[in-house]
């Protein structure tokens, strides 16, 4: 199971994480079975100052500056596969 949590938080919400809200609509069925998906408030990491949002947890690694959906799909395939 792919644990995704998508920080909708102010800062990553304005800088491109409103755009993964439909991010399930682009998911396979087969897809959807194998994520866990959650939108969060807050991850806590435009706080530390270490990078841009919008911030993407993977199975606990942070990803940052991910704006494109396709993009974050992609990166959620990889990890399926893993």
């Amino acid at each position: 199971m792919v644990e995704v949590k998508i920080c909708i938080g102010t800062a990553c919400y304005v800088m491109g994480g409103a755009n993964f809200l439909l991010i399930k609509e682009k998911l396979s069925d087969k897809e959807r079975k194998k994520v866990k998906l959650e939108f969060v408030p807050c991850l806590g990491y435009c706080k530390s100052g270490k990078g841009k949002p919008p911030f993407v947890l993977i199975n606990g690694k942070i990803y940052e500056k991910i704006v494109d959906v396709d993009a974050l799909i992609e990166i959620i395939r990889e990890n399926i596969e893993k």
